[in-house]
């Protein structure tokens, strides 16, 4: 609902345009756990896992690795750190073994 006014304002392909591959726009990400800056981020659509903990979420904390990772939520599979470049959307999760979400 946030990203209606921009929509409005800036038209569709404007939004779209934020994203980086076949889904356009931005989604929210969280990141909580074992890494030095938890948080959530509004991100283009297809950023990588690897940007988002390494860039946004400073890097694991020292001492720890990533192991795996739940892309979208609870209700998803787990992926693992063979995945850190698998970019954010829809197709690329999937293509993957998990989802990128499960809500509307």
């Amino acid at each position: 609902m946030c990203n209606i006014p921009g929509i409005i304002s800036n038209g569709p392909a404007w939004f779209k345009s934020l994203g980086r591959g076949t889904d356009g726009g931005t989604k929210l990400f969280g990141v909580s756990g074992r890494v030095k800056k938890p948080g959530l981020w509004e991100l283009p659509m297809g950023t990588t896992v690897r940007e988002l903990v390494e860039e946004n979420a400073g890097g694991m904390q020292d001492g720890y690795s990533l192991k795996g990772f739940l892309p979208g939520g609870a209700s998803t599979d787990f992926l693992i750190a063979r995945h850190l470049d698998v970019p954010l959307d829809f197709g690329s999760v999937q293509a993957a073994g998990s989802r990128l979400g499960t809500g509307p």
